[in-house]
Parts: C-alpha cells; structure tokens; sequence
C-alpha cells in the first residue's frame, strides 16, 4: 500500500497518473504539480519497474505541470545488476518533459548489518506541538494529505510564528493514507522552499529546481518529524537540506534541494 498516487499501466515500461489537487500546490487560479508528488511518482514508477525497494532518487525539474493534466513516467534507461537497479526516468506532459528523474532500487536484505550513525535520543512531544494550517486553502492541495504539527520555526509562506536563529524548522508530518513509505518521504523532503520565510523573516517561498533524497532504513511509524535546514541562498536561488526521523529517532531519509526563491515581503517585515 501507498499514497495513493493512482499509477496506472500504460504499455511496457510507462505508467501515467492524473495531477490532481493532493498532487498540486500553487494559488487556485494557478495549481500545478507539487515537485516532491512528481517525484514521489517517480519513485513508486522505479519500484514498481524493478519489484525492489528505491535506495535513492534525484530530479531535475524542467517544466511545470497544471492540475488536470496526466503526467506520463517512461523508463528510458535501466541497468540491471545481481541486486541493484539503475534508472533514468522521464516524467512528461504531451511530450513535453516536466521532470528528468535517476535513481536505483535495490533487493531487501533482512539479515544484513544494520547499523545507525544518526539518531537522535530525545524526540519532541507530538501532542504539546501547535497544529500547522498552511494556507486558507491547504486541505483542497498537497498540505491536505497530511496532518503537520510545528515542533519550532516558521513553517510555511504565511507563518508568523517565532523564528529559529540557526535556520532549522521542525515539523511533525502524519499522512492520512496511514503509509509511511518512500514515496510520503519524498513528498516531505520537497517542503523545504516552505521554511524560507523563518530563515529571511519575511513572506517568501520558492520552486524547486532538483531535489535528492537518500533512504534509510524504514521502521513503522505513525508520525514523521522532517528537520528542515536552510543552507544559502545566492543569486535567487535556496539551498536546504532535509532529516527525516520515525517516531523512535531512527533516521529514514535524507534530502537535499535547490529552488528559485520567490519573496513577497509584507507592508511591515524587514529582512533581517
């Protein structure tokens, strides 16, 4: 089970799945594709060509893609190994590519050495967390796929909840779907343009440029805390990273992303 992102066959090698409004994000008067449900898609696409679980991803984001439309994953490259697949993928709306997607799956090995570097001891209390509405309109796109809890910072374009001094946010994430699997990760490993205004101190937000994520391994868990670290920005253009932990502290992912940053500072911020 999974997101519930609808892929559907189409011929060898090509699935396609309809864009949406919990795959969308955007004003109502322009929704277009959310870029980590693009790339959740092409996630699960890689899964299911190979029958293996994904161990990384990384896209390329080229065009946008509007609500309404059918997004078609077409395998355009694999390499096979004894345990490791190796895929190129290109994501397209009526031939036009939206994004350029690599990455592999790999066999589940259930007695191998497992061992975790990053864990963290103390994780922050779920129900003392303040409940996140986004936007007016949040539950009609992608926020509408989970519930958010802010554990500190400033989450989304619209906050003006405290800021952090180092740049980190922290947010707990449970989907309704009731699945946490790497295509829910992916999704949340795009959010990190959504911490822009804690880092700046003014309203702004960004589109992605590429976005990366690696897996761990994945223990069950009903909440996701995602720590967002905004890097840089240079030039327009947002750097940040991603840690995602299970309830336990276990690390399942990591990400990175580039965006263009889009600032839309209200009467009375400054940027500090």
């Amino acid at each position: 089970m999974t997101v519930n992102l609808h892929l559907q066959e189409a011929g060898e090698g090509r699935f396609t799945v309809l864009i949406d409004t919990p795959m969308s994000t955007g004003i109502k008067e322009d929704r277009h594709l959310f870029g980590g449900a693009g790339v959740a898609a092409a996630i699960h696409a890689m899964e299911r060509f190979s029958g293996q679980e994904a161990l990384w991803g990384c896209a390329q984001f080229q065009s946008v893609a509007k609500i309404g439309q059918t997004l078609e994953l077409v395998e355009t490259a694999r390499v096979a190994g004894r345990s490791i697949s190796q895929f190129s993928i290109s994501a397209q709306v009526d031939g036009e590519t939206v994004l350029q997607f690599t990455g592999a799956t790999g066999d589940t090995r259930p007695h191998a050495e497992d061992q975790n570097w990053v864990h963290r001891e103390t994780m922050p209390d779920i129900a003392a967390a303040k409940f996140v509405v986004a936007h007016n309109d949040a539950h009609e796109d992608i926020h509408g796929r989970f519930e958010a809890r802010q554990v500190k910072g400033r989450f989304g374009k619209f906050s003006r909840d405290p800021r952090t001094d180092n740049q980190k946010v922290e947010v707990w994430f449970r989907p309704f779907s009731g699945v946490v699997d790497r295509a829910v990760l992916a999704m949340l490993c795009d959010f990190v343009p959504a911490t822009t205004t804690n880092a700046l101190g003014v309203r702004s937000g960004g589109r992605s440029i590429d976005n990366h994520i690696r897996f761990g391994r994945l223990v069950p868990t009903e909440w996701v805390l995602a720590e967002f670290h905004m890097v840089s920005i240079a030039h327009g253009t947002g750097y940040g990273m991603s840690t995602l932990y299970a309830e336990d502290g276990t690390i399942m992912a990591i990400g990175s992303q580039n965006f263009r940053l889009s600032l839309s500072p209200r009467a009375d911020e400054r940027r500090t």
